[in-house]
């Protein structure tokens, strides 16, 4: 009997053994079918939750990037956004969204007050509103003179106008007509003197103009210096051959029997340079420039 129950007992412990046997092997089977057989499940992700194409279910890989390249900030592997902007804000050429650099000039190279590197306007201005050549947009410099060397009012440094000039000017070509005269009679050491006398205050004139009534000296060669290095008289031809009328006055002047070295060619000569020099004083000091 107890044999029989021994037998029985080893019997239903077998069936239960397989039993257990034959569900895992089930279990197996469903988890098999479930994950593909090569480790991703139904829905195509594997254990870390990433599919065959190395993204996830947020459509990242695992280093955060999607599939356009970019990751959760919208940088791509290289630190540049869809825009082609780095994470500084600025793009390949080095401009930001507002079309700046990072010292804040655009494109054009100017900075947001319109000023360029060297602190230029598009005009040529610079911040403090004069250009190059030490005038503003009015025409003024920075004592308010303009480019014709008047003030708004019409004066001069030295306080002078043009109907001064116009009328000083006039008397001096009257005393060269005299010295003129002078020449025809053969009298020249009186037509150098009256020519050298407005030879010295036409260029005082010129200089007292540009600089003032302290601007300017009593001597013709200081003078004709200022005009030279100031280009008060742009000409160079026209400076050497005044300087020349200076050296013929100054025999007049200085050697005695100077009325034998001076012939009517020489003081023809003379007066008709100091002639120019009128007219280069009345297109200057009185006439107004376009």
């Amino acid at each position: 009997m107890s044999a029989n129950l021994k037998t029985i007992g080893y019997i239903l412990g077998g069936a239960a053994g397989c039993a257990g046997l034959i569900l895992g092997i089930d279990a197996m089977i469903k988890t098999t079918m479930k994950s593909g057989g090569d480790g991703f499940d139904s829905e195509g992700y594997d254990r870390d939750g990433y599919d065959r194409q190395g993204y996830n279910r947020q459509g990242r890989d695992r280093q955060g990037y999607n599939a356009a390249g970019f990751n959760t900030e919208g940088f791509n592997r290289m630190g540049i956004d869809a825009d082609g902007y780095d994470r500084q804000g600025f793009d390949a050429d080095g401009y930001n969204r507002s079309g700046r650099d990072k010292r804040g000039f655009d494109r054009d190279g100017f900075d947001i007050d319109g000023f360029d590197r060297f602190g230029r306007d598009a005009e040529g201005y610079r911040r403090n509103g004069f250009g190059t050549d030490g005038f503003n947009r009015e025409g003024f410099d920075w004592e308010g003179f303009g480019r014709d060397r008047y003030d708004a009012s019409g004066l001069d440094r030295a306080g002078h106008c043009r109907q001064f000039y116009s009328d000083h000017i006039e008397q001096l070509r009257e005393r060269l007509d005299d010295a003129y005269q002078q020449l025809q009679k053969g009298e020249y050491r009186y037509a150098v003197y009256d020519a050298r006398v407005v030879m010295e205050d036409a260029l005082r004139m010129i200089v007292q103009h540009d600089s003032g009534s302290d601007g300017s000296d009593d001597r013709m060669l200081v003078n004709l210096k200022i005009c030279e290095r100031k280009r008060l008289l742009d000409n160079n031809e026209f400076l050497e051959r005044l300087h020349d009328v200076r050296r013929i006055c100054n025999i007049n002047g200085h050697e005695l029997g100077s009325e034998d070295t001076l012939s009517h060619n020489k003081v023809h000569f003379v007066v008709m340079q100091i002639r120019d020099l009128l007219d280069a004083a009345e297109d200057n000091l009185v006439r107004k420039k376009e």
